[in-house]
């Protein structure tokens, strides 16, 4: 994109990518982003000092670097503030395994311009291109058009869709007037969760979430592959120990701020939990020790419990 600016309304765009122990795939990631973002920002959660000298070294990079794991949240938010000092009005978020498509950005930047309400779009989610074998047709959240309380999942299908509950961080074009206003993301969740609460908050606030068909992104939800069980077929996500006690933990802690605001949210979360539960037991390794995390979470959830899991615990 020449000279950084944004073709919707000459608005400097600035990347974001917070980086815990990468590979050496990232490096191509960030060659992606720079294209489509002219300056990122890397927030360094705790890698070693060679891999940040590396990306210091890297044209239009900026590398913020934390001495540990401060947690995805508090890593974004000071991506964010970075981004908004420096004069920015628009960040592109990415997670480090991710790789944008050519023309990303213009496609975000172009659902955002077209749309009818685009003064109340906070955040312009990605086509998301998962890359396991075979690939998957991503669906997105949305409110069931006629059944109050209920959900459906849409699929883009070449279009774009002008309001979903929901983005993941990764590929998302914030406008970072709007982030001023409904807050920064929650940095005592650590990680899971942290763009569900903050898309819920842009809808609490009248803020839209919409989705771009064009900007297309390469991205796995975990490590996720296919597995065959009692004649079924399943793709987990893989996820450590330690990020299902996430999950359940922060769980509790979004259906008390949100449960009740967002029931269709509430009514999908809660499928998806026993989802996991079954794909966990049936076909992941590792059972009981996720098992026993997803019960600590759930216990330390209903307790109120936050901030990060203990060093040790779940390894």
């Amino acid at each position: 994109m020449p000279e950084n600016l944004s073709p919707a309304e000459n608005s400097p765009l600035c990347g974001l990518v917070v980086i815990f122990h990468p590979n050496d795939t990232v490096r191509e990631n960030l060659r992606a982003m720079v294209r489509e973002c002219g300056r990122v920002i890397v927030v360094d959660n705790g890698s070693e000092a060679d891999w940040r000298e590396s990306l210091r070294s890297m044209a239009s990079i900026e590398v913020m670097a934390n001495a540990g794991n401060v947690g995805l949240a508090a890593a974004l938010n000071q991506g964010m503030r970075r981004a908004a000092e420096q004069g920015f009005s628009w960040v592109l978020a990415f997670d480090q395994d991710s790789q944008p498509g050519p023309d990303f950005s213009q496609a975000l930047f172009a659902t955002w311009r077209t749309h009818p309400e685009a003064s109340r779009v906070a955040v312009v989610g990605a086509n998301i291109c998962e890359t396991i074998e075979g690939g998957r047709e991503h669906r997105w959240l949305c409110p069931h058009p006629w059944l109050p309380g209920a959900f459906t999942k849409t699929p883009l299908r070449g279009r774009d869709l002008p309001s979903v509950t929901m983005a993941i961080t990764s590929g998302s074009l914030f406008r970072l007037a709007d982030f001023a206003v409904v807050g920064p993301f929650a940095e005592e969740f650590f990680i899971d969760y942290v763009d569900t609460d903050y898309c819920l908050r842009c809808r609490a606030a009248g803020r839209l979430i919409a989705v771009s068909s064009a900007a297309r992104l390469a991205h796995s939800f975990g490590a996720r592959d296919r597995r065959r069980w009692c004649g079924l077929t399943f793709v987990p996500t893989n996820h450590s120990p330690r990020r299902h006690y996430y999950i359940a933990r922060n769980r509790l802690a979004m259906i008390r701020r949100h449960g009740l605001k967002h029931v269709h949210w509430l009514l999908f979360d809660l499928v998806t939990a026993g989802l996991l539960l079954v794909r966990v037991l049936a076909v992941e390794e590792r059972k009981m020790t996720k098992l026993q995390a997803m019960i600590r979470g759930t216990i330390d959830g209903l307790r109120g419990r936050l901030g990060e899991c203990p060093p040790g615990w779940f390894e």
